[in-house]
């Protein structure tokens, strides 16, 4: 039996509205803040079509990109953010392997824990205002090879780049006091790094 042509799915998510094409364009149009979902126990609800998802379009108007919002969209490839949004959720892009580099706008203050976890990026997409670097936002993202962090960075939390295992150096700049626990944990290949002079406190297990 051939199978059925694919349908285009629209619906609301939060304050804001969002449409598949049966091109994998998923558009995300309103104002205000996506909602925030929780993963496999409350997914988005473009999930179900995660392998036609190819590109997000988030327009102008959107303050917020929800926790988890494409978590496990194995195919997105391209992501389009305005600088109206300020918040990039949870968990938000983790595991999107295809997604190899991003744009973030500076009007983004704030990258949640574990927002691109296990994702296919392969610089560090960090933003002008944003001073800290959160729990596991970068962990296993294996096509990390070269750290340059910018140096309005204060804070690199909990196991942020561990097991990015293709890290061969990092450079941590001065204005870093603070470096948490298992933030570099099991980088195999780190062969060079520079500590900043700022440092004010390693927490155990930090390399």
């Amino acid at each position: 039996m051939a199978k059925a042509a694919f349908q285009p799915n629209s619906g609301e998510t939060g304050d804001c509205a969002w449409t598949l094409d049966a091109n994998g364009l998923l558009t995300v149009s309103g104002a205000g803040a996506m909602e925030n979902y929780e993963g496999a126990r409350t997914p988005a609800p473009w999930r179900a079509y995660a392998k036609g998802v190819a590109v997000a379009e988030i327009e102008s108007g959107v303050t917020s990109i929800g926790d988890y919002a494409f978590a496990n969209c194995d195919y997105l490839k391209d992501v389009k953010i305005p600088d109206s949004v300020t918040r990039i959720g949870k968990g938000a892009f983790f595991g999107c392997k295809s997604l190899k580099s991003l744009q973030i706008p500076d009007s983004v203050t704030q990258i949640e824990d574990y927002a691109f976890e296990s994702s296919g990026l392969t610089s560090l997409p960090i933003p002008e205002r944003v001073t800290e670097i959160g729990r596991g936002v970068f962990r296993f993202c294996t096509g990390l090879t070269d750290l340059q962090i910018p140096d309005r960075i204060t804070k690199i939390g909990e196991r942020a780049f561990a097991f990015c295992r293709n890290l061969t150096g990092a450079e941590i700049p001065d204005s870093v006091t603070e470096i948490g626990p298992g933030a570099f944990y099991w980088c195999q290949r780190m062969e060079s790094l520079r500590l900043s002079a700022a440092l004010a406190e390693i927490e155990r297990g930090a390399f």
